[in-house]
């Protein structure tokens, strides 16, 4: 029997395969995180979510955290579990106005938006969360 000869485009989509289906156990890891953390309830409207689909919603957002800021990929604190309605549709959605949702994250989840705050901060100064920002020393 001959060996199959692997070219470096095959390893290459190997590769890939594999950093998408680690992404995709991260991201999942993630959601349930936040379901459990937010108790299964819209923090924005208090509907039991039980039996309705969720929407975890990234704060920082995903393209963004994705992109420049691997670290907070995992991090709770920058998810929050909402129903359907209050993540497209309600008056402070997310994707309605992100000014004011960011002010309702301010008044209605203070904590958890200082300390997403805090670790861009420390990140962006230290320049561990973008690879584009040059190192403080």
């Amino acid at each position: 029997m001959k060996k199959k000869k692997i070219t470096k485009a095959k390893l290459k989509a190997r590769e890939k395969r594999k950093v998408k289906r680690e992404f995709k156990a991260k991201l999942e890891s993630w959601k349930q995180a936040i379901i459990l953390r937010d108790n299964n309830h819209c923090q924005m409207c208090g509907k039991d979510m039980t039996n309705f689909p969720k929407h975890c919603h990234h704060i920082v957002s995903f393209q963004s955290v994705k992109r420049n800021h691997p670290k907070l990929l995992e991090d709770i604190n920058n998810g929050i579990l909402i129903c359907g309605y209050c993540h497209k549709f309600a008056p402070n959605s997310p994707h309605q106005g992100g000014f004011e949702f960011t002010l309702w994250l301010i008044k209605n989840k203070t904590h958890q938006t200082a300390e997403l705050l805090q670790k861009l901060n420390k990140g962006i100064t230290r320049g561990e969360l973008s690879p584009q920002t040059p190192q403080v020393k």
